[in-house]
């Protein structure tokens, strides 16, 4: 491993939230507490081998960050959680909307153009922007509430995927709610110009309502854009069943998933296997209600060759994976598709739906075993069988 690249993922297993001890966020006995919601997501992220991404969510990492104290947002009044192809931010109400959505996305959008010109096609990294308000409850493990689903939801809305097919110079791209755009955009607040932004009707899962689409930089509202272009294979995509005309369109043939705790072995696998020339995408499957899409994971999985699902209490406590995993499950029982490899990372036993599953074993084992265990095992689901063993053959005589 160079070191670049040592580097790299060194920075990526310290602790992936941003922000400071974030007080005004504390749990208060369950209470709802008021915070607006900022949701960044990275446009082309899947297309990518495992070090490019990388190297893309240290860049966000640092842009965002960097944004936060621009806009004069301190680090206690706000938290991050790395979702992998982006981030989810939360901000203490204390902070005033309007310097969310003018002063942050105004510095978010010069600092990636700053990060932006001296990279290369591959290294520029394009935002989605979502932002909404509302309450959040806190715990020791995590948050939850309808403010999150829907600023979720619209991160993932058409209206704001199709201005980056419109347009390819576009860095960031911006959608606020209703709510949002009432109490700041239409108040002008700190220069904010109702002219450019485009009111739009989003209807997508969990969520019906208008928002409104704005690029920071432009003198009006982004144009709607003719019939949709043809669909980015890494964010939706058709089935891929063996001999369909899709199958050869693939975006992997490896998606790793895992739960947070699990980051180091999940890096660890994709490592060795892009070492082998592979292709892999890592997916976080967080347990915590409110904090996982759901369908990007299930895109995921449809767009991947072989999904590795690391096997960990952590994994399994989650309420969404026997739901999640039950259709690649049934429709591979007997293993003969191959197309979901379980690999055992921690000591448990898997239940309900899983019970019983043949998986890969590297509890226990010392860096050098685990590697050969997960090379052999790898290779012989693809190919169907176990290697022939190297030793001489007995003669039959």
């Amino acid at each position: 491993m160079s070191d670049p690249v040592r580097a790299i993922v060194a920075l990526l297993r310290m602790p992936v939230r941003t922000g400071g001890k974030m007080d005004v966020l504390a749990a208060r006995d369950g209470q709802p507490v008021p915070v607006t919601v900022v949701v960044l997501d990275a446009v082309g992220f899947s297309r990518h081998g495992t070090l490019v991404q990388l190297s893309w969510r240290e860049g966000i990492r640092e842009t965002l960050a960097a944004a936060m104290r621009a806009a004069g947002i301190a680090a206690d009044q706000y938290r991050a959680e790395d979702r992998g192809d982006g981030f989810l931010v939360l901000v203490s109400g204390t902070v005033p909307k309007p310097r969310v959505v003018a002063d942050f996305v105004r510095e978010l959008t010069g600092l990636l153009a700053e990060h932006n010109r001296t990279r290369n096609p591959e290294g520029r990294i394009r935002l989605r922007v979502s932002v909404h308000h509302g309450d959040v409850v806190f715990d020791e493990i995590g948050f939850a509430g309808d403010a999150v689903v829907v600023a979720s939801r619209l991160i993932d809305s058409p209206p704001v995927r199709r201005v980056f097919e419109a347009d390819d110079d576009t860095d960031v791209a911006l959608i606020v709610s209703a709510e949002i755009h009432e109490c700041t955009v239409a108040e002008r607040f700190r220069g904010l110009d109702p002219e450019t932004f485009r009111h739009v009707d989003v209807l997508v899962p969990k969520f019906t309502g208008s928002a409104y689409v704005h690029v920071p930089g432009r003198a009006a509202a982004p144009a709607e854009p003719g019939p949709a272009a043809e669909a980015d294979p890494t964010e939706t995509g058709p089935s891929t069943e063996p001999g369909s005309p899709e199958e050869s369109m693939i975006a992997w043939d490896f998606l790793v998933s895992y739960a947070p705790e699990q980051e180091r072995w999940a890096e660890w696998i994709a490592w060795e296997l892009t070492g082998s020339g592979h292709q892999v995408h890592i997916e976080a499957w967080d347990a915590v209600a409110g904090t996982h899409d759901v369908q990007r994971l299930h895109d995921a999985v449809r767009w991947s060759k072989r999904t590795l699902a690391l096997l960990s209490p952590d994994y399994l406590r989650s309420a969404q994976v026997g739901p999640e995993w039950q259709a690649a499950w049934s429709a591979d029982r007997d293993g003969m598709r191959r197309k979901l490899i379980p690999v055992r990372i921690e000591r448990c036993e898997p239940d309900g739906l899983l019970r019983g599953i043949k998986y890969i074993d590297l509890t226990g084992l010392s860096q050098a075993q685990a590697r050969r265990k997960l090379h052999t095992e790898i290779q012989a689901s693809i190919l169907g069988r176990r290697p022939r063993t190297p030793a001489r053959p007995l003669f039959p005589g």
